[in-house]
């Protein structure tokens, strides 16, 4: 999902056994309290899905 913003959604943390993970960014947060926002307000999910997703592309490098 960080490929597809400017920003990153989600950050990876270091560790080793007992350590490490995954945690979304304060602008990963921005991005999910306006979708939720969205998605309250639409109602219609797949109309919801049109709005917010891109046609998909055919490689990672277009």
């Amino acid at each position: 999902m960080n490929r597809c913003w400017q920003e990153r959604l989600v950050a990876t943390l270091p560790g080793g056994s007992g350590g490490g993970g995954a945690g979304v960014t304060p602008f990963g947060r921005q991005v999910l309290q306006h979708y939720r926002a969205i998605q309250c307000r639409t109602g219609d999910w797949a109309a919801l899905e049109l709005l917010l997703l891109p046609a998909p592309r055919i490689s990672q490098k277009d």
